[in-house]
């Protein structure tokens, strides 16, 4: 990955961050498919609501996908944008 796509998945990843935060996860060990699906559902009102636009909401979820199949090794069952939101 270079630098400046790790640099964008960290900023994206700042935006599920704070969601979490908000939710009461403030440890990354905690974060869950069910927390990003949950995310994912937030953000699909915000693309409804015409706030984001799909394919960015998209990417913000795939942020989460990136940063957690690293942090766990590929442990991660990556959350669908279309699917599990």
């Amino acid at each position: 990955m270079g630098y400046a796509t790790a640099a964008t998945v960290g900023q994206r990843w700042q935006s599920f961050a704070s969601y979490a935060k908000a939710e009461g996860v403030k440890r990354l060990e905690y974060v869950t498919a069910h927390l990003a699906a949950s995310y994912g559902q937030a953000l699909a009102v915000r693309v409804a609501d015409g706030e984001l636009s799909a394919a960015y909401a998209q990417n913000l979820v795939s942020a989460i996908n990136t940063v957690m199949g690293h942090v766990t090794q590929g442990e991660w069952q990556s959350v669908s944008p279309t699917v599990d939101t």
